[in-house]
């Protein structure tokens, strides 16, 4: 896992071709000081323009 940082759950059980479920190889990479980096995907909404630059306010039905 210190050579490939971004590996997920899955690829560790095919690579060690474990029988193990998700969760308990999760769980055990856990236990051994590891943390998970969810990845996500790039939104294309992130590069359009929004209002000529002004930010949008949402309307709500609650009381302040």
């Amino acid at each position: 896992m210190d050579e490939s940082p971004d590996i997920t759950i899955e690829e560790i059980r095919e690579k060690l071709h474990l029988s193990a479920s998700y969760s308990t190889v999760e769980r055990a990479i856990a236990a051994m000081g590891y943390t998970l980096k969810k990845k996500s995907l790039y939104a294309s909404e992130r590069d359009r323009v929004r209002c000529a630059g002004k930010s949008q306010r949402m309307e709500g039905n609650h009381k302040t």
